[in-house]
């Protein structure tokens, strides 16, 4: 049986039924109740798995950014690394943010990493637009 701090409402209607059913519970309108409160919940998460996540309004804004990167980068043609995002791409102004960008962009599948470049001595990760 599960712990109860892992029981939804949802399992604990549909345990419920089945304890008072087995009890042998004569309450007909209590059953039909809880039967009824559990279909409902099972409609709805059911519908919860099919209904797609709202997003952010800055989730919204990085997948866009992420975007206008991806299209300056093919217009580019080489692959890139964050320093040539940081100079080419208006509201990247540091490392951190170029690469949150790329991220983001790799998750949308629009971007991929190539490699790595040594710039200043040190590794950087290069990109190439897809």
């Amino acid at each position: 049986m599960a712990t109860m701090n892992s029981i939804t409402n949802r399992a604990a209607l549909h345990m419920a039924i089945k304890a008072l059913e087995e009890l042998g519970c004569e309450n007909e309108n209590l059953l039909k109740k809880l039967d009824t409160m559990a279909k409902a919940a099972d409609k709805r998460a059911e519908n919860a798995k099919k209904s797609p996540r709202a997003k952010s309004k800055d989730q919204i804004q990085r997948e866009e950014r992420a975007k206008e990167a991806a299209q300056k980068m093919k217009t580019h043609g080489a692959p890139v690394t964050t320093d040539w995002l940081i100079e080419n791409v208006s509201g990247l102004i540091t490392s951190d943010k170029a690469a949150g960008c790329m991220r983001t962009a790799v998750n949308l599948g629009i971007v991929e990493k190539v490699g790595y470049e040594k710039v200043s001595g040190k590794p950087r990760v290069t990109y190439q637009a897809i």
